[in-house]
């Protein structure tokens, strides 16, 4: 046994000291051996570990720090809690290249180097037993996301090997104990980067001299993630800058207001272009006419909405109303027709960058105004009468969206009509970028940099209208899952409901025998059934977990809502801020009860025995 190690067992607690914040209390005891241990149980099992077998006295080693951790009056405070976890996973999977875990002494330039590779950098140094919270977010990373239970600890290594988004770097300097932890890491999984002179040659490791040879094996790592953006890149002209968009300005004067000024985006048999006719006077009007066959009602709203913000681009101007449609400007700005037109061209392509056949015209002149003002507010209307009678039974096509796939390695969110994706972006924006291509780009898992993150789909035969399940959907599931998921009821909660990322705003979930159950991100308590927002969302990210998903308020108050379960009319408890956001569509005397009226399920029954 190692000086340190022994050493570390000295110093273990009596008593078992649980971690707060987490379903698991001692997460590293609990994805090994399957249970929370006493501390004289981690004693005993690091003692009778065979000495020979170094990678396994190592992760035993582990759960001693761990225990020992626990014990430290600032446990807490280093403790990355369950909802932490959730947020770095986010960040660091989908928006960043991984975690990156330093070990050792001099990082400061590495740590730099690494930032600004896109990796969220976790130094090391504060003490021995840093290490511990880190292997508390990968094992938790493989329970949550990955499907793997307590005790299963060799699948978890493959697990992890495969998909964790980090990366152990270890440099001069470390301690013993400090590379026995680390030992521990890449024995559970974790890829690692150390110095020649590391004293452990098991493990997933690459050995390597300097902080430049570091970077370049952790470019070869296939575990972490990459940005990848395809296509040519599109610059905006010299004249304008979202950056403009983000100033203040007073309101200087002002153009268009009346009558015969209006905006417009809508499907036209046009090739690319600008066209400014007279000079700017009381009114004005802008028709966006797009050549591309793809643009539907849908898009072309969304795309319309994205064209009423690119005139902030210029300096000093910025869309003061939409209808009728109205420029403010600063006192010194000075408005340049051209510049106008070649920002809301510029700008949809610049955003949109696979959008075909942008023909700008914007207009000054008083008779084309009168003639095509009518012409524009009878085609915006007709547009939105359309997409307000639109349903799933009516609409051919959905949208499925695997962005957060860098994460969730299951999901595939499929928005429809009745069915708002649930991180809560708009559905027109999802299916314009599935479209046309878009300028947020997350990260991927390396070996997908070709998959398309949006696609339009077919939404198939109609195969349980109740459910929502589709023959479309269901393909579609099965192969942006590498087909884990087979199946997908869109509007019920139970066998196979929508699988749910990371991201959601609200997760509903079933409270056996008496209905549904809603809770939003920002909840602090439990409900009536005892779970909290925590073990919920644990239990849904990732994957597709029979009784509980997520969803977004579009969802939420979408008509069919959950119908397969009864809706909104078989929610039976939710916190007070859910209610108020629902209540319009609740009869009175039927609404579920809130944390103020039922703190258990004996309180629930009663309330809702009183509400029949």
């Amino acid at each position: 046994m190692w000086p340190s190690l022994a050493e570390l067992l000295t110093c273990l607690p009596d008593k078992p000291v649980a971690f707060q914040g987490s379903a698991y209390m001692l997460p590293l005891c609990q994805a090994v051996l399957g249970k929370v241990p006493s501390p004289a149980e981690v004693r005993r099992t690091v003692e009778s570990t065979d000495p020979d077998k170094v990678d396994r006295l190592a992760v035993h080693a582990a759960l001693a720090a761990e225990c020992y951790e626990a014990g430290l009056p600032d446990a807490q405070e280093r403790f990355v809690t369950d909802g932490q976890l959730r947020g770095l996973v986010f960040s660091g999977a989908k928006w960043r290249a991984g975690w990156a875990f330093l070990l050792g002494r001099g990082t400061a330039a590495l740590e730099k180097e690494l930032d600004e590779r896109g990796f969220i950098v976790f130094p090391g140094g504060q003490r021995e037993t840093q290490a511990v919270y880190w292997l508390q977010m990968m094992v938790r990373y493989a329970m949550i996301w990955g499907r793997i239970g307590p005790g299963e600890d060799h699948e978890m290594g493959h697990f992890l090997r495969d998909d964790l988004p980090g990366v152990l770097i270890v440099r001069d300097g470390a301690t013993e104990l400090e590379s026995v932890l680390a030992l521990a890491m890449m024995k559970l999984g974790c890829p690692g980067v150390v110095p020649p002179e590391f004293p452990f040659e098991e493990g997933y490791q690459a050995r390597v001299g300097s902080d430049g040879e570091a970077l370049d094996a952790i470019a070869t790592l296939p575990n972490l993630r990459v940005l990848e953006v395809a296509g040519e890149r599109i610059a905006l002209p010299a004249y304008c800058d979202p950056a403009h968009a983000r100033e203040e300005f007073g309101v200087g004067r002002t153009l268009g207001g009346d009558e015969h000024s209006f905006f417009v985006l809508r499907p036209s048999d046009v090739e690319d272009g600008v066209a400014v006719t007279g000079t700017p006077k009381e009114s004005v009007g802008v028709v966006i006419g797009i050549g591309d066959e793809r643009l539907d009602l849908e898009a072309s709203q969304h795309l319309e909405r994205a064209a009423l913000t690119l005139p902030a681009y210029l300096p000093g101007v910025w869309v003061a109303c939409e209808e009728p449609f109205t420029l403010g400007m600063a006192a010194e700005a000075e408005l340049v027709p051209e510049q106008l037109a070649g920002v809301l061209r510029e700008g949809l392509k610049w955003h949109f960058p696979r959008l075909k056949r942008i023909r700008v015209q914007v207009m000054f002149d008083e008779g084309e105004l009168r003639r095509a003002a009518p012409e524009a507010r009878t085609f915006r209307q007709r547009r939105a009468e359309e997409l307000a009678r639109r349903t799933e039974e009516t609409a051919s096509d959905f949208v499925a969206c695997i962005e957060c796939q860098s994460f969730s390695h299951s999901h595939v969110c499929i928005v429809t009509p009745a069915r708002a994706p649930m991180c809560g972006r708009d559905p027109g924006r999802v299916k314009a970028a599935a479209l046309f291509g878009a300028t947020w780009h997350p990260y991927k898992r390396r070996g997908l940099e070709e998959q398309e993150l949006r696609e339009v789909i077919p939404k198939g035969r109609r195969l349980d209208p109740e459910r929502g399940e589709y023959e479309g959907v269901n393909e579609a599931a099965r192969r942006l899952s590498q087909g884990v998921v087979q199946r997908v009821f869109l509007h019920g909660l139970d066998e196979f409901p929508h699988s749910s990322c990371g991201c959601f705003h609200y997760l509903a979930f079933r409270i056996p025998g008496l209905g549904i159950g809603v809770m939003d991100r920002g909840y602090e308590g439990r409900a009536p059934n005892g779970e909290t927002w925590s073990s919920l969302a644990n239990r849904a990210g990732g994957k597709q977990a029979d009784g509980v998903t997520g969803l977004s308020l579009g969802y939420l108050r979408s008509p069919k809502f959950l119908q397969a379960d009864g809706g909104l009319a078989a929610a039976v408890w939710m916190p007070t801020e859910v209610l108020e956001q629902v209540r319009d569509l609740l009869p009175e005397g039927k609404l579920p009860a809130t944390e103020d009226d039922a703190q258990t399920l004996d309180d629930l029954a009663i309330y809702l025995d009183g509400r029949k």
